[in-house]
């Protein structure tokens, strides 16, 4: 996604509204698809640590969750930082940089001496949505695209993925099916869910996902 945003980004930097619009449609296309797959991959963690690693390492399956957290805040992060870097304001990119790195090293270090392992993960929870919200801020500030905007337009699907999850989770949870059997069942199910939302509600990020899954098979037949 960096590579394929800078460019574009780059081709608007002097038009601010389009910029915000393809900010806009590209982050909230990204999460439309990146939360619901990090809710189902943590649902689903148990039987996949099975399957590719062995039972050995299902305890480290809490670990594996707690970054799928962090990986909803990470995949958004460099949309909203080559926006920046699209207008010119490198250096002002690499101050907050080193003070993103500087404060999330900080919180990773102190929660691994304090709290152990555990504490490592809450300080990498810490520092990834830390830098998502400094990225946006910086696209607040240079852009125009404000910051409860912002987190506005991807609060649906976040809060869909959510909802989806827990429901995916205590719809199966007391069945107590083979761990095999219930990684599938929640996949679909949760796969059920998030698709049935989309297509009752219709939100703008399941609209702008149809659009370019469109043009993108037309572009696809035309080279044909």
């Amino acid at each position: 996604m960096s590579q394929v945003t800078y460019p574009l980004y780059a081709e608007v930097q002097d038009n601010r509204e389009m910029l915000v619009y393809m900010i806009k449609r590209i982050t909230t296309t990204l999460a439309y698809i990146t939360f619901p797959l990090s809710f189902i991959l943590m649902l689903c963690a148990r039987p996949i640590f099975l399957i590719l690693y062995g039972e050995r390492w299902l305890p480290s399956v809490p670990y594996f969750q707690a970054l799928c957290i962090a990986g909803l805040a990470f995949c958004l992060q460099s949309v909203n930082y080559q926006s920046v870097a699209a207008v010119g304001k490198s250096r002002i990119m690499f101050i907050w940089t080193v003070v993103k790195r500087t404060i999330g090293i900080s919180a990773m270090v102190s929660g691994l001496l304090v709290w152990g392992m555990r504490g490592l993960l809450c300080g990498v929870i810490f520092s990834t949505w830390f830098a998502y919200l400094v990225n946006i801020s910086l696209v607040s500030k240079y852009i125009g695209y404000k910051v409860h905007r912002q987190l506005l337009d991807i609060l649906p699907v976040m809060s869909a993925a959510g909802v989806c999850g827990a429901c995916t989770y205590f719809i199966c949870h007391p069945l107590h099916l083979s761990l095999y059997f219930e990684g599938a069942v929640m996949m679909i199910l949760y796969a059920f869910l998030y698709i049935g939302w989309s297509i009752i509600f219709k939100p703008k990020a399941y609209t702008c996902f149809i659009d370019i899954m469109r043009n993108q098979c037309k572009h696809f037949k035309n080279k044909r």
